[in-house]
């Protein structure tokens, strides 16, 4: 028994040769991919990304898979900032932050086109959707208080962002 074969027109050659080796049967192996690695080079920080189109689910073996190296990205991550580790970079060395890893769904295939998007499984905006990849936050700006605002700014400056008056402003026009 080999890998149960994929039904889409997305794989690659390399990903068909992998599914036609008997020696590599999904009895011993789990395959996964993982769409996208979003690194903030210039900030420090990096985060993980599972798209999912026409408001499908990833398998459970894909969930196990992700969480699993979520896990190890998150404990590697603790144990570098707490000893200050720097990761060599094309920019030098440098301290890299894990900020966590994403489900992101489409109501069709992306946010231009789709009713709705959904991150780790709740309706988010277009506008939060950018907000994630340019801060590496998850942030429901419609659930937010003025006091909530103000502490979310702190928390935000705290980790190296300036974020000054107006700032957010673009994030809050539709609300």
């Amino acid at each position: 028994m080999t890998t149960r074969k994929r039904i889409d027109s997305h794989s690659t050659e390399f990903g068909l040769w992998l599914r036609e080796q008997p020696e590599l049967d999904s009895i011993n192996f789990d395959c996964q991919n993982l769409d996208y690695v979003w690194f903030a080079y210039r900030d420090g920080w990096l985060i993980t990304i599972e798209e999912k189109r026409h408001g499908s689910k990833p398998t459970i073996a894909q969930s196990d898979t992700h969480n699993i190296v979520q896990q190890m990205l998150t404990l590697a991550s603790k144990i570098s900032n707490t000893i200050d580790y720097k990761f060599q970079t094309m920019r030098g060395k440098r301290v890299i932050s894990y900020l966590g890893h994403y489900l992101v769904q489409f109501e069709k295939t992306n946010p231009e086109d789709s009713e709705w998007i959904k991150i780790n499984d709740k309706e988010y905006t277009k506008k939060e959707l950018i907000f994630l990849l340019s801060y590496g936050k998850l942030i429901s700006f419609r659930d937010l208080q003025a006091e909530d605002l103000l502490d979310f700014v702190d928390k935000i400056n705290a980790l190296g962002f300036n974020l000054g008056p107006g700032s957010l402003d673009p994030y809050f026009e539709e609300l």
